[in-house]
This record gives structure tokens, C-alpha cells and sequence, in this order.
């Protein structure tokens, strides 16, 4: 552990609850002491409005959701949806994103205090990790719900997530937080330590923040406890486990044995032991190590790999937060800002398996008795041990500036404002792994082999090969036992098929601004019209540096290439706050909104965002409001740069003869250009090479529109409630994803020459014409479409003797979410389950009471239902009608209390809460990636119990 024993020391003997506290120098462009900064805009108002819908969450909001992960408390966002979390186990790193609208955690712009937040993560990375931001120094969250790339660049596509910390701390403040599962696993704490000192000419605070996550294993749950199917015609689950198992799955089959019989032992062992099936095959397996061979019974024998998983993975994270601000003088102000967080974090899943075809045993092999080499076999390699892979980052992120006020009375809102920054961000990580197998060692252990004249076993054969310079034996290599079962494999065999891989990786962002904020003039109806503009320079890079073995291929558990580069881009922007008439008999204020930003990268991106809104209040309480705005977002690092991997695909080049594809006009004419002779036959029958997943450096920014429009009503009969409704239509063009090859091929070969395109990324050796491969890049080629309704109550009132009352509904009605690509077509993915989990309704209510020093609430939250259709096809309506299953809504409630008192010593508070208190299990989705349903969307660790104790000084 990097975190300091003395520091931590500090932390629990101060620490004492959860107020969730801390210091920010500045969130904004400008300091008015009367102004109110809205996200989404850069110019203050003197009320909280704003053209487009924003969601904000309070101290009362994140006090009362009994979490101390400022992840988890956005993704339970009505509007949030299908974004990774610490519930991945299975292609997780730790991290936790947000996707608003379900566009995607990359097309979602994350601010601390108004200002862009790095990428992070493991590296090169393509969004913010909200898993490295302590929730002790938050304050409060705006959510802007629409594009805003004309205020803050690029990603705001989805929305914005505005992180704004606290800057009124003054005093001692130790938190300490404990809660554990009701199953007394996924244990979570929360140390927290803040001080904060100052003056009207600056101020000093100091946040140290210590919380963790323990495990919880997938076995410890009944929804999770066994892999599942669903069987459309029996209309029953049906266990679904491995057929990579610990004894081995060895297949006869007839074809094979007509060739290569093999011996007398062979017969004995394993076709008088494992009978051929009327299909002519057999699949065999044993009972332990050196038991005898008999038949695979499905879905008995199959392994059951959930007890080995997490389900939920663990994390531990330390962090240290401080700000600092300083009068340097009559009109100008100092500000810094500082963050550092180590997030630990692991992953577990059950040892690695071998599947057919990865590993032939030869017949020469010592432990292969069966005169036959051996290459439909299958097993667990559950001597080495589950694999884990563990991460350790370290994030860093630093805001340093000057503002002031050029001009004017700066408590009259009537000075222009200037503000000059720099802001750096740095994410590093070192990451292991553990319990994976080298392939290349595992082809030699399995293959020929001997004992020496010592008595050693060796891999080879004696005696020398006929080659000049070769050797028979293979230096260091250990003989390999797969076929005797579980127990087979020696510790020095486990030892030399193993390897604990490292990987690197970072992900840096530098970024000035300057900008200028500030009225231009009245209006004779008590209107005014002011401006903001200014300029932004920023550079990103991204590095990952996987282990030598993985990015060689030579893991059995796949290959991951190599990813560095870095991009700038330079910014302009204006916006234009226009409030003609405030204060009048039909209106209480009108405000028309508007907003440009020029950028140009240093690649193929360039181009104007801009947006235009408008707000009517009326002195009766109701306003209308509507917004229409275009945003982008910029291709990540490994978009543009990765390398991409080479593999195979089904397909058939369009050039040979032989599948009679030249009798196509154009095709014959394409071909005829690449100097291919009519009776070409390509090297490759059925399968072509491709290189996939490639970066592109000639990708454009992704673009999108948005538009929203909707009403707000705070009756003046009714204190404290608040009632709006609005409409959201987001559009995206030019995703970026991948076209496919076959896409790659028509449209190169099977279009006229006017027509002709991508043929560039079809690869052919000069000297022979055959396909080198199929340059299967990403490009801009995928649309996306969503739409629906947004409806928020809110009442908050005081009664007196009876108490304070606080009412809060959110509800996001689903109308629409289609998404098409070259390779799957429109889909439809509103109330089904085929881009994930979509559904049409989804609701949080909180009802919370105090009075004096006691408090008490409850939250209630629902998912709503959906179709789930065999291979995620419901988009085809026989599919759907015949092979389908309604998935039910998910409810559940969290019931807390406080109770809060003054004394001699301080303010000490406690708080008790159960989240989930009716355990419900999340809804099964059988064709859910993990567990049997979604990790991104519903709650895997079932009731929690909780207690949260603070004193403040």
C-alpha cells in the first residue's frame, strides 16, 4: 500500500462521520459576490435558471443515498444508463463512467468546479474516471441533460457533470463512514479529515480522504451463483456452465479415428469408456486425476465458474485535495487548486481455460499413452489459481490562475471580469496480472518429449535435429500432464507455463484559458445583455503499454497492442446572455441565449459548435424554456492511434475466380485496375486476413444536435414546489465504429468506378495480388437517435412545530433509441434488450423529514421493464414474437435517519441508514454479459447497513 501509516493515523483519530466536505478556490470565470454561476454558461445571473434542464444533487441528496462513491451516486441518474462501474468484474479496471442519455461515457463531459476533468484510467483512456474523485470534497453536482459543446468543447454531447466543491470551510472536520452487505460481504469505509482556515483576503483548506470497497464473490448470490440460458422453446433457464473443466473435455470423433486410431490403450481407455454418439462423435471426460474416462454428461459436468468470480470488485483509495486563494491586490485574486488520488483496485475470474485447437498433444508426448496426437481437448487450468489483475493509480490534477475585475462595481454585477488559468491533469497506472498461461510454453510442454539419461523429462526428442544448428531439446521447457485430470499439473509445471504480466499506461491533459465575462448594456425595460469570450489551448496524450507476452499474442488469454500519441487543439468561443425586459406585468424576466466556439486540431478535426436558447418567466410562476444546440466529440487516443490486431475473418476475396464473383461488371473492372488476371485465385479460400480495431488518424469529430424544450411551474399558491416537463431529441452522425469487411469489399468492388470507396483500406502484396489484409479502421459511419420526456417535482418547505419536509421526483420517459451501423443496420433499442438496457421508464423519488436535530427519509427507486430476445435480436419481429421473454421492473428502497446536536465540543451527528432494505435481486437477463443480468445498471450487492458519525469543530 502507498498510503502512509502517519497520515492515516491523523485520519482515524480525527475521523468521526460524513458531512462529505471541502474547498474549492473558484468554479468559474468570475467571483461575484451576488452572481450565480449556472452550468451550461459562462455569464452569472442573479437566479438560478438556465435554457436547458439541469439536474443538481445537494448535500441533503448525497447525504441521504448512503453511498461515498461520487460514481455511484450519478449512475442511479435516471438519465444515466449502460456506463462501466466497480460492478465490472469481467473487463472492468476499477473505473467508474457515466454515460448520460446511454450515449456512452465518451460523449459525457466531466467538470470540477467548471473546468474539464483528464481522461483516466488505465491509459489512453477516453473519459474521466469518477472512481478517483473523493465524494468528501463535493459539495454539490450539476447535470446538464443536452449538447453544451459551444460553452465547454468537445464530449458534451450527452450532457455535462458539473463537480463543484465547497469554499465557506472553515474549521476541523473529521467523518468517518461503515456499511456492509446484509449478507456481511462488500464491505465499504470512508475515513475523512478536512481543515480550512481564511479571511476576506484568503483562505487555506485541506481535504485527506481514505474509503474502500471489499469484494463480493458472484457464489454468494442466488442470482449469480450459477451461469443460466434461456431455452425460447421449453421456456425454461437452463444451466449454462463451461465445458472448459478441471478433469478435461477430450472429443472422439469418427472422422479423425478412421485416420488415426491410435493404440490398444486408447481402445481400452477411452472408446470402450466413452461411446461414439449417433452424430459420430463423443465428448469424454474424467472423475479425477487418473480416473477412468466416460462419457461428458451435459449440462451436469460442466463447470461451474461463478464461485471463482467477483461479482463485485474491490477497490481501496487514498486522496488528498487542497485549495488556496489570495488577494493579491484591489482587482486582482490568486487561485490554486490541487488533487491527488491511488485508487487500488482487482479483478478476479476463474483460472484460465484451454479450448480445442490451442494446444495439440502430441503422441510423442510422455504424458499422451494413446499413440495419437490430441487436438480436440479442453480444461481448466485450475492448479495455477484464479487470475487476477490488479491496478495502482495514481491521479493528479492541478487548476493555478488569476482573476479580477477590469472595471465597474463588482457587487452590482456591473464589472467585467477576466480570468487566466492553467490546468493540468495526470493519470499514471501500473497494472499486474496474474494466473495466465503462456501459449507458446504450453504447445511445448504438451508437445514431443522424453525422459533424459538422468531421469529428468524434457521436452524435445534425444538426439539432434537434422537441421544445422538445431537443437532437440527446447531449453527450460517443462513436459506438460493435460489429460490425467485436475491435479495433474506439478508445481513446476504451473511454474513454467505461468508468467505475471505488467502493463503501463498514462493519460495527460494540459489546458490554458483566458476569458472575459461581463455586461455590454442596459435596456430601458430593466434588461441588460451580456457577454463572455475567450480562448482555450489544449493538449491531450494517452499511452498503454501492455506486458511483453500479451502484446506478443503469446497469452492464452488474448492480445492487447500497444496505444500512444497525443493531439492539441486550439479554441475560440463567444456566448451572448440577451434579457430584453425583467420585471414587467407579462413576464419576470425573458432571456435569449446564445453561444459559438471555433476549434481547429491538429488532425483531420475542425469546425463551429454553436447553440441558441430561450426563457420566458412569467410572474404567475410558469416559464417556458427551449434550446437547440450542436455538439461534438472528439476522437480518443485509441481511435486515432492504436495499432488494430490481426486475425481472420469469413469472407472471400471478390478477385477470385473461383466463387464467380467476376461475372459482376464492376467487380471485374476493379479487379482489372489492380493488374489481376480473370483466373486469379486468391491464397485464402474462405477467410481473408484483417487488421481491426485499427486508430485512424484521418478520423472527424463525431457530430450531434440537440433540442429540448420545455416548461417550468412554481405556483405562488403553493410555497416551495417546483413542476417541470421537458422534451429531448439527441441526433448523432459520424460515430465513429468500424465498417466490417464485407462492408470494406462491396463498396470498393461492387460500386462503379464514380462510386468506388474504401478501397484503400484493401491491402495487396504487389508481387502476387493476394490480400495482405483488410484494413478494418475506424471511421465515421454509425447514427444514433434518442428522444423522450424529463419530469421533476420538487417541494421543499418548512411547517414549523411539525418539521421541514423535502419531496424529489425524477422520471425520464424513453421514446426512442435507435442506433445504425454498417454491420447490424437501424436497430431499435428503446424497451428491448439488444443495445442494452433501455427501457422506456425509470424513476428516483426521495421523501425526507426533519425537525430540530432528528431526520429521516426514504428512497425509492425503479427501473423500469423490457423485452430480452434470443441473440439480443428483437429488432426482427419473428424473433421477437417467438423467442422472447418479458424482463420485470426492478424496484427498490432506502430507508435513513440523523440525528444532529450541538455541544461543548462541536457538532457531532450520526446517521443510520439500509439501502435496499427489501434485498431485492436485480431482474435476470439471460443474455447479460455477467451474472446472469446487467452490472451497469442495477444493484448487485443487495441490502446494505450503514452508519455515518462526524464531528465538527
Amino acid at each position: 500500500m502507498k498510503h502512509r501509516t502517519a497520515i492515516l493515523a491523523v485520519m482515524i483519530g480525527a475521523a468521526l462521520t460524513l458531512p462529505h466536505s471541502s474547498i474549492a478556490a473558484s468554479r468559474g470565470p468570475t467571483l461575484s459576490i451576488d452572481g450565480v454561476a449556472v452550468t451550461g454558461s459562462l455569464i452569472e445571473r442573479q437566479e438560478f435558471a438556465s435554457t436547458a434542464p439541469i439536474t443538481v444533487i445537494d448535500k441533503a441528496d448525497i447525504d441521504a443515498s448512503g453511498l461515498v462513491s461520487v460514481g455511484d451516486i450519478l449512475q442511479r441518474l435516471v438519465s444515466q444508463s449502460n456506463a462501466i462501474n466497480a460492478q465490472f468484474n469481467n473487463g472492468g479496471d476499477g473505473s467508474i463512467r457515466v454515460g448520460l442519455r446511454g450515449l456512452g461515457s465518451g460523449r459525457t463531459l466531466v467538470l470540477l468546479n467548471g473546468r474539464r476533468l483528464a481522461p483516466g484510467g488505465t491509459g489512453a483512456d477516453g473519459s474521466a474516471d469518477l472512481n478517483a474523485i473523493p465524494l468528501s470534497i463535493i459539495s454539490r453536482i450539476e447535470v446538464l441533460k443536452g449538447g453544451a459543446s459551444a460553452i465547454y468543447g468537445s464530449d458534451a454531447i450527452g450532457g455535462v457533470i458539473n463537480l463543484i466543491t465547497r469554499d465557506d470551510f472553515r474549521g476541523i472536520e473529521g467523518s468517518a463512514f461503515a456499511g456492509t452487505s446484509g449478507k456481511s460481504d462488500g464491505s465499504t469505509y470512508d475515513l475523512n479529515f478536512a481543515f480550512g482556515t481564511g479571511g476576506d483576503n484568503g483562505s487555506l483548506t485541506l481535504t485527506m480522504n481514505y474509503s474502500g470497497q471489499d469484494a463480493v464473490f458472484a457464489g454468494k448470490r442466488d442470482f449469480s451463483k450459477i451461469p443460466l440460458a434461456f431455452d425460447y422453446v421449453a421456456r425454461k433457464p437452463v444451466y449454462v456452465g463451461s465445458t472448459a473443466t478441471p478433469n478435461g473435455l477430450l472429443t472422439r470423433d469418427a472422422f479423425e479415428e478412421f485416420f488415426d486410431p491410435g493404440n490398444a490403450r486408447y481402445q481400452s481407455d477411452i472408446v470402450a469408456n466413452c461411446p461414439l454418439s449417433i452424430f459420430g462423435d463423443a465428448s469424454c471426460t474424467r472423475d479425477g486425476l487418473n480416473a477412468p474416462w466416460r462419457t461428458f454428461n451435459f449440462p451436469s459436468d460442466l463447470y461451474n465458474f461463478q464461485p471463482e468470480n467477483y461479482l463485485i470488485t474491490p477497490y481501496q483509495r487514498f486522496s488528498v485535495f487542497g485549495a488556496a486563494q489570495q488577494q493579491l491586490g484591489e482587482n486582482v485574486h490568486a487561485f490554486a487548486e490541487l488533487l491527488y488520488s491511488n485508487r487500488q483496485s482487482d479483478q478476479r475470474l476463474a483460472p484460465e481455460p484451454v479450448f480445442d485447437f490451442q494446444a495439440f498433444i502430441s503422441r510423442d508426448s510422455i504424458y499422451n499413452p494413446y499413440g495419437r496426437d490430441i487436438d480436440l481437448f479442453r480444461r481448466r487450468f485450475v492448479e495455477v489459481g484464479p487470475r487476477r489483475i490488479s491496478q495502482d493509480i495514481d491521479t493528479f490534477h492541478g487548476v493555478v490562475g488569476l482573476d479580477g475585475d477590469l472595471f465597474g462595481d463588482p457587487q452590482t454585477m456591473s464589472a467585467w471580469k477576466w480570468e487566466i488559468s492553467f490546468n493540468y491533469g495526470r493519470s499514471s497506472s501500473d497494472q499486474s496480472h496474474a494466473g495466465d498461461v503462456v501459449a507458446s510454453r504450453l504447445n511445448d510442454g504438451v508437445g514431443p518429449s522424453f525422459i533424459d539419461d538422468g531421469g529428468t523429462p524434457r521436452c524435445g526428442v534425444p538426439g539432434p535435429l537434422p537441421g544445422p544448428g538445431d537443437d532437440a531439446v527446447i531449453a527450460g521447457c517443462v513436459p506438460v500432464d493435460l489429460l490425467s485430470g485436475a491435479g495433474s499439473l506439478t508445481p513446476e509445471m504451473v511454474s513454467y507455463l505461468t508468467f505475471r504480466g505488467r502493463d503501463s499506461g498514462f493519460n495527460e491533459q494540459t489546458m490554458v484559458s483566458a476569458q472575459f465575462t461581463g455586461p455590454i448594456l442596459k435596456t430601458p425595460w430593466n434588461g441588460h445583455l451580456s457577454a463572455a469570450l475567450g480562448a482555450d489551448y489544449r493538449k491531450v496524450s494517452g499511452g498503454f503499454f501492455p506486458d511483453a507476452i500479451i502484446a506478443s499474442g503469446d497469452s492464452l488469454g488474448g492480445t492487447i497492442s500497444a496505444v500512444e500519441g497525443s493531439y492539441h487543439v486550439a479554441e475560440s468561443f463567444v456566448e451572448l446572455s440577451f434579457v430584453p425586459v425583467a420585471d414587467m406585468a407579462w413576464a419576470r424576466s425573458l432571456e435569449l441565449t446564445g453561444a459559438a466556439r471555433a476549434f481547429d486540431y491538429n488532425l483531420a478535426t475542425s469546425g463551429v459548435a454553436w447553440n441558441a436558447g430561450a426563457l420566458w418567466r412569467t410572474v404567475g410562476g410558469l416559464s417556458l424554456r427551449g434550446n437547440y444546440s450542436t455538439a461534438f466529440h472528439a476522437p480518443t487516443i485509441g481511435e486515432l492511434f492504436a495499432p488494430g490486431s490481426d486475425t481472420f475473418i469469413f469472407a472471400t476475396d471478390p478477385c477470385d475466380s473461383t466463387f464467380g464473383s467476376l461475372d459482376d461488371p464492376n467487380v471485374a473492372a476493379r479487379c482489372a485496375q489492380e493488374g489481376l488476371p480473370p483466373d486469379f485465385n486468391s491464397q485464402f479460400a474462405f477467410f481473408l486476413p484483417q487488421r481491426i480495431g485499427g486508430g485512424n488518424t484521418e478520423l472527424q469529430e463525431e457530430t450531434s444536435s440537440t433540442f429540448s424544450a420545455g416548461v417550468v411551474f412554481e405556483p405562488t399558491w403553493i410555497e416551495g414546489l417546483t413542476l417541470s416537463l421537458d422534451y429531448f431529441n439527441i441526433a448523432i452522425d459520424k460515430g465513429i465504429d468500424l465498417l466490417g469487411v464485407s462492408q470494406i469489399l462491396a463498396n470498393c468492388y461492387n460500386n462503379a468506378d464514380a462510386n468506388r470507396t474504401n478501397c484503400d483500406q484493401v491491402v495487396r502484396d504487389p508481387s502476387t495480388g493476394f490480400v495482405e489484409f483488410v484494413d478494418n479502421k475506424f471511421l465515421n459511419v454509425d447514427k444514433t437517435r434518442t428522444s423522450g420526456f424529463d419530469l421533476a417535482l420538487n417541494y421543499n418547505r418548512d411547517f414549523g412545530d411539525v418539521g421541514h419536509f423535502r419531496i424529489e421526483f425524477e422520471m425520464t420517459y424513453l421514446d426512442r433509441f435507435d442506433q445504425e451501423t454498417p454491420s447490424s443496420g437501424l436497430l431499435h433499442g428503446a424497451g428491448v434488450y439488444d443495445l442494452g438496457v433501455y427501457p422506456r421508464v425509470k424513476t428516483n423519488t426521495m421523501l425526507q423529514w426533519d425537525k430540530d436535530a432528528i431526520g429521516a427519509g426514504i428512497n425509492l427507486r425503479s427501473i423500469g421493464s423490457f423485452i430480452e430476445c434470443d441473440q439480443d435480436f428483437c429488432n426482427d419481429s419473428f424473433n421477437r414474437k417467438n423467442f422472447s421473454r418479458h424482463v420485470s421492473a426492478n424496484y427498490t428502497a432506502d430507508v435513513f435517519a440523523s440525528y444532529r446536536l450541538k455541544s461543548l465540543l462541536g457538532a457531532p451527528s450520526i446517521r443510520i441508514g439500509v439501502n435496499n432494505v427489501l434485498d431485492e435481486d436485480p431482474p435476470v437477463i439471460y443474455n447479460g454479459f455477467f451474472a446472469d443480468s446487467d452490472a451497469s445498471t442495477y444493484d448487485y450487492k443487495g441490502r446494505f447497513l450503514y452508519v455515518a458519525l462526524s464531528q465538527q469543530f
